[in-house]
């Protein structure tokens, strides 16, 4: 199995480069608690897809992980068709999934860099029964997800007999007294289920990926801020007969969404290290 780590985003909400934000005892970021799991679960490859402008960072930070770690760029014009159009950001997290292409070479599994799953996510990534039509999805109920500091969009998830039949985004949830509702003022339950961008695929889905994508960039070609989402991906793909497993999380998920999230980001982290599930230097034992 090989770990697609996603680092090319921009925080607008966090006001900085949060996938780089130190967060642990030793100036960890929240990726190398990704990274620590996922090699400890039997993954034996990680992949970051980063900008270039954070190549030397990545390179230093994890010098001492170099025969687990590749790196690769999200460039806006490296597409699988050409495209005339000026645009200041990458595509979208499919878009950064396909800028890793020529690194991958087997089953893998994608999550974001400045989201921490839990260990038990990457044991269900790794021990999955990947075939073509076989993948999966990590999801963490609403109410595990979310922020005292401001609202949050999340994918919530509907599915049919423990498979995904659709992923619907969901602006502005917040938590309040009365409950949990998202911008629309819809009254939402803390189980629902929420997908995270945890997911597991088999190889023959990087030719979807490509397909899909051709297929978004021709629809789109006049509309420079359109982005080309993951679950575009698993939509596309449960459209042609694909099936996404959904294999359930109960772990905390923790984020910096906003700069006041830090705090209990840090404070978590902290516990965990006190309470053995992370040595204090996290590479000693690789």
């Amino acid at each position: 199995m090989q770990l697609i780590v996603l680092a090319a985003g921009l925080g607008s909400r966090f006001g900085g480069t949060k996938q780089i934000t130190p967060i642990g005892p030793n100036g960890e970021i929240i990726a190398d608690y990704s990274v620590y799991d996922a090699l400890h679960a039997g993954f034996t490859n990680i992949i970051f897809v980063i900008s270039a402008e954070l190549e030397e960072w990545f390179t230093l930070k994890f010098a001492p992980l170099g025969k687990y770690i590749n790196y690769v760029f999200q460039s806006i014009n490296d597409l699988p068709l050409p495209l005339d159009i000026k645009r200041a950001k990458p595509w979208g997290t499919g878009h950064a999934l396909y800028a890793a292409r020529g690194k991958i070479t087997g089953n893998f599994a994608v999550i974001n860099a400045d989201d921490y799953y839990g260990r038990s996510a990457f044991l269900k990534l790794a021990q999955f029964n990947y075939s073509e039509n076989n993948h999966t999805l990590i999801t963490f109920p609403l109410g595990n997800t979310l922020t005292e500091h401001g609202t949050v969009s999340r994918g919530l998830c509907v599915t049919n007999d423990g498979f995904l039949t659709d992923i619907r985004e969901t602006t502005g949830i917040y938590i309040s007294p009365e409950g949990i509702f998202s911008a629309s003022r819809e009254p939402l339950t803390a189980s629902a289920a929420v997908s995270m961008n945890a997911w597991g695929f088999d190889y023959s889905a990087l030719t979807r990926v490509e397909h899909y994508l051709r297929e978004f960039l021709r629809e789109n070609a006049k509309r420079p801020e359109a982005e080309f989402y993951l679950p575009h991906v698993a939509a596309a793909m449960i459209t042609d007969g694909a099936k996404i497993h959904i294999q359930n999380s109960n772990e905390k998920w923790y984020g910096i969404t906003y700069k006041e999230d830090l705090e209990t980001v840090r404070a978590a982290i902290s516990q965990m290290t006190d309470n053995g599930l992370y040595p204090l230097n996290l590479w000693e034992d690789l």
